[in-house]
């Protein structure tokens, strides 16, 4: 499987919706490793020969730039080899086939792979802007010439680390019958009618009622972030939130 510039459905005049969907489901593993890279670091697509077809509007945004990435990952991580259940989920997704063709089996040990890879880098000391063709010997260079800026790689590198846990953290929230997503969306359906600050806030006060118990495909994911928290100048850099450091207990 591989998005080609013949197969790709995404169009220049169209944000994201189904298309996309199923143009990153279609992606061999190096387009989406490389499609992580573009995405997470803020580069064009084309500077990743393997991506470079793709129209801007391919991009989800993620970090100061907005928050659709980790959602949409941990949606197709979901929905993956699940075509009926996507196909109700997206009915009217207006794609030449069902929304739920377009999933792909593999989907989510392939994303299970890339986000591993990533931490498996911060847990060992490697670097992961390596992946990118950065080291010390061939080090990235401005459009001046001269080699990247220190605190400008840093940034590259949290920006691949935050993007990593925005995308586990969406994961556990809304994959399986019994994530947190789900139990909450359970608890707000039994209010009724109700403002946007009252479903907040019965949200907020019902989170420690939710019963959680990890996913065997989740521990995976888990594992090197439980690592990570035990290096400080890791934890005092990590935006965990509230739904990934309950998890993390639990491995404890």
């Amino acid at each position: 499987m591989s998005l080609t510039p013949e197969t790709i459905l995404t169009k220049e005049d169209i944000s994201y919706g189904p298309t996309l969907d199923a143009d990153i489901f279609r992606m061999d593993d190096e387009q989406l490793r490389d499609y992580f890279g573009a995405v997470l670091l803020g580069r064009y697509f084309s500077a990743f020969a393997s991506i470079s077809f793709l129209p801007w509007t391919a991009r989800l945004y993620t970090g100061d730039r907005g928050s659709e990435f980790g959602s949409t990952m941990a949606h197709l991580y979901k929905y993956a080899g699940k075509p009926k259940q996507a196909t109700e989920f997206y009915p009217e997704a207006g794609l030449p086939q069902p929304y739920g063709e377009y999933t792909d089996p593999r989907f989510r040990e392939r994303l299970e792979n890339i986000l591993v890879d990533y931490l498996d880098d911060f847990v060992s000391g490697r670097d992961v802007l390596a992946r990118y063709g950065h080291t010390s010997e061939n080090p990235w260079l401005a459009r001046n010439g001269q080699p990247v800026k220190d605190e400008y790689l840093e940034e590259s590198r949290q920006e691949i680390l935050q993007g990593c846990l925005d995308v586990v953290s969406s994961i556990l929230w809304c994959d399986g019958e019994d994530s947190m997503g789900s139990q909450i969306e359970a608890i707000l359906e039994e209010m009724g009618e109700g403002t946007v600050e009252e479903f907040r806030k019965k949200a907020n006060d019902n989170m420690a009622k939710v019963e959680i118990s990890i996913n065997p495909d989740h521990r995976r994911l888990l594992l090197p972030i439980k690592q990570l928290t035990g290096k400080t100048e890791f934890r005092e850099r990590m935006e965990l939130g509230n739904i990934i450091e309950p998890y993390l207990k639990m491995l404890e």
